[in-house]
């Protein structure tokens, strides 16, 4: 298994300020003003998305986090993060793929640290649609669905900070056209432009965890992002 990713599609533009791109290099284009989500297709190998199904249904959860300076060497920071995986050939395709989309993340946003999120999941994280107040978050998930994006034209922002009965009727309110809302698939890495980019207040990308927890689903999802300057 010498490498995770198998392949692309083709790019397609939507007019929602969303990108479909088929290359890593493509992702660079979250700078654009104009574009709140950039989304990578990729397939992972099928040996190692079977291994990582079968890795994220039999361990209870857990999350591996750490906060790197953005000059250090990555893959030597990262390799413990990697040390509950097996079988050996697992464990390496997966800390391979890790350390090439932190050093992606890193050429594309210029952070001063980066902080690194590998977590196995069994509850719903973030329910409701939300915008992110950090710069752009990368996320990709190694097994069970992915982080589900809705397009700028089918929001009603107003209806982010306003309280509801449920999260289901927050929900509703926020994302308007339902069938508009887009599942990123397992392999899929996802570029999120938030609030804290520079000039971007209130026109972050809105995004939600997908539901698990009440269908017994488990997730492994790699968060990154930079951290808020408080904390770097």
């Amino acid at each position: 298994m010498n490498s995770m990713v198998t392949g692309h599609v083709a790019t397609k533009v939507s007019p929602r300020a969303t990108l479909l791109v088929r290359t890593s290099e493509e992702l660079g284009a979250i700078r654009d003003e104009h574009v709140d989500t950039c989304v990578w297709r990729r397939a992972l190998d099928a040996a190692a998305e079977r291994d990582l199904a079968a890795f994220t249904a039999s361990r209870d959860p857990f999350e591996s986090q750490l906060l790197v300076p953005s000059s250090d060497d990555i893959a030597t920071r990262l390799g413990p993060m990697f040390s509950a995986f097996a079988p050996p050939e697992l464990r390496w395709a997966l800390a391979k793929d890790v350390v090439s989309l932190v050093q992606l993340y890193r050429e594309i946003v210029r952070p001063d640290a980066i902080r690194v999120a590998l977590s196995l999941l069994a509850d719903d994280a973030c329910r409701r649609f939300h915008s992110d107040e950090l710069g752009v978050r990368l996320v990709c998930t190694y097994a069970g669905p992915g982080t589900e994006c809705a397009p700028d034209g089918a929001v009603d922002r107003r209806a982010l900070g306003r309280e509801y009965p449920s999260t289901e009727l927050a929900n509703l309110a926020i994302v308007q056209h339902t069938r508009a809302i887009r599942c990123a698939a397992v392999g899929d890495v996802v570029l999120l432009k938030g609030d804290a980019w520079p000039g971007n207040a209130g026109r972050g990308a809105i995004h939600r965890s997908p539901p698990i927890e009440a269908l017994g689903i488990r997730r492994l999802v790699l968060v990154v992002n930079a951290p808020p300057a408080r904390e770097s």
